[in-house]
């Protein structure tokens, strides 16, 4: 089940990198495999398919990449400015929550629109499904809060560990070519 779509977003990869070889262009390495994992997470994790890697203007991507800095840049703070006014880079990271949140309602939609067919309900195909499935036992003590809070970590955790470690990974064997081959 997951395979195929796994294939999918790793040609879209490869045609990326392909045209900027074709091109003699350079990639941003770490840039293109944050966009990877996105498109990986969103599929597999959400059944949503988001395409990062083919939309330089993608507005999950676009939001993702100012939430990190701003977290660096609030915990590295001597003082909480932030709790007692607001600078443009809050107000941004402000509105990029925002614009995040409304991204993971629609994806939480559309899986909702999803499990209205039995079957789908009775075997969730992916782990928002099932998320979804288990809050709406109303014994599960699930919120629609603690969905949504499980959407944004995925997206944020999938994003930057996973793309990091791949360009370390890559990187490295780049360097080793020995263990490489």
């Amino acid at each position: 089940v997951y395979f195929p779509s796994l294939v999918k977003v790793s040609e879209r990869l490869a045609g990326r990198w392909g045209r900027a070889a074709d091109a003699g262009a350079p990639i941003d390495l770490q840039a293109d495999l944050m966009r990877y994992t996105v498109d990986t997470v969103s599929g597999l994790a959400f059944g949503a398919e988001v395409n990062t890697l083919e939309s330089d203007d993608d507005v999950i991507q676009r939001h993702l990449d100012k939430i990190f800095p701003a977290i660096f840049r609030r915990i590295m703070a001597a003082v909480p400015t932030w709790r007692y006014w607001k600078s443009a880079a809050d107000r941004e990271l402000d509105e990029s929550v925002a614009a995040i949140g409304v991204a993971i309602r629609d994806f939480v939609a559309a899986a909702r629109k999803r499990l209205e067919d039995p079957a789908r309900r009775a075997a969730p195909e992916n782990l928002l499904e099932a998320m979804i499935v288990a809050a709406d036992d109303p014994q599960s003590g699930i919120t629609p809060g603690e969905i949504d809070g499980n959407v944004l970590t995925m997206l944020l955790a999938g994003e930057d560990t996973t793309a990091n470690s791949l360009a370390w990974a890559i990187w490295l064997l780049s360097k080793h070519p020995e263990s490489l081959a």
